[in-house]
């Protein structure tokens, strides 16, 4: 009985999208005319007209009705045949999650995930021409069965496409709470570092103007949410459930990403390098269980900053070594050095009244 504005499923493309996820998910044709309406009740779109399955068992999109438990288990189960299908098939995906001061301490509350034929999964030279868009996924993290779901894809053989990966890539690893995750990522090809050294990372906002503005023409400005002023406060920057604009916002970096690889080959020609990259700064991150590294970068900010940008990296030290009193770590030789750090960000906090509970 909840309301909802059903997109126009009448578009041919829209009917393109969900029968050949069906068929990718080895759905028979007679049962197809059953799973049609289902999908089509858990619809949200991106600002390019995009359809992304919602699949949640509460509520993660405003307009998007919560399923019943007999329908989530339906739409897991489609979900995960979709991903057996494209494992057996080779297909890429673009990928990207949303979430709250992503990295040790931070958490991930969704992923946005869409099928693309932008890279070649053998040579992975770029290609310009663009198949019609398929059935985007959007997975709720809050989930426990979306995280097998998630987990089920990140650690497979699929070749997943994001931008700027290593903060999401320690939080897969890392994150206990609210919502366990520790999902090593596989396959994974971080495109930013084709464009970008390790020191000196190209933002999506600056990549974007090398993109012609053709590719993004319906695409909203990369627009800034000013995250500081909610983080800064330790509060929530994107409140759940999302509004239909917070929603399309999760989803639209996803065209972000295609149009940027889509346009803009890297120097060598593929993106094998990059692979190579990824793989090596995932392992980094694997043999840096406290996230030492990221934590004295952090504590080099803070020293820096002044005002609320000093008080949000106050509050990522915080997070950060509360998730790792969290997990029960023995810190060992580095506990003197991770109090000191903690202690002067304890005192920021305390001045500017900000509190961050311990659990």
């Amino acid at each position: 009985g909840e309301e909802h504005n059903f997109p126009n499923v009448k578009d041919s493309d829209c009917e393109l999208a969900l029968d050949s996820f069906l068929q990718t998910a080895d759905v028979k044709p007679a049962e197809r005319r059953s799973s049609l309406p289902l999908l089509q009740r858990f619809l949200a779109q991106s600002s390019l007209e995009c359809q992304f399955l919602v699949v949640s068992d509460q509520r993660l999109v405003e307009n998007v009705p919560t399923p019943t438990q007999e329908e989530f288990e339906k739409l897991v189960g489609l979900v995960s045949a979709y991903i057996d299908g494209c494992r057996q098939q080779s297909k890429v995906f673009l990928t990207d999650f949303e979430g709250e001061m992503p990295g040790h301490g931070g958490e991930l509350s969704s992923a946005a995930l869409l099928e693309s034929s932008v890279l070649d999964p053998t040579t992975l030279k770029p290609r310009s021409s663009q198949a019609p868009f398929a059935l985007g996924l959007l997975l709720d993290l809050r989930s426990f069965p979306c995280v097998g779901l998630l987990r089920k894809l990140m650690d497979s053989s699929i070749l997943k496409l994001m931008w700027g990966a290593d903060c999401d890539v320690q939080t897969l690893l890392y994150q206990e709470h609210p919502q366990d995750l520790r999902i090593r990522p596989a396959m994974v090809i971080d495109a930013q570092l084709a464009f970008s050294t390790d020191e000196r990372r190209l933002g999506m906002a600056r990549m974007l103007e090398r993109v012609p503005k053709r590719l993004l023409d319906r695409l909203p400005d990369k627009e800034q949410i000013d995250w500081d002023a909610f983080h800064s406060m330790n509060q929530r920057a994107l409140t759940l459930p999302l509004s239909s604009c917070d929603a399309a916002y999760a989803m639209d970096d996803l065209h972000r990403i295609e149009a940027i690889i889509a346009s803009n080959a890297p120097s060598e020609g593929s993106y094998k390098a990059a692979v190579h990259r990824t793989n090596g700064i995932t392992s980094d991150i694997e043999k840096d269980p406290f996230g030492l590294k990221s934590l004295r970068k952090n504590e080099r900010y803070f020293s820096q900053y002044d005002g609320r940008r000093k008080t949000t990296c106050a509050v990522r030290i915080m997070r950060h070594v509360l998730s790792l009193r969290l997990r029960g770590l023995d810190l060992g030789d580095h506990e003197v050095e991770v109090g000191r750090i903690f202690a002067a960000a304890s005192a920021e906090l305390l001045q500017a009244n900000v509190a961050i509970p311990s659990k």
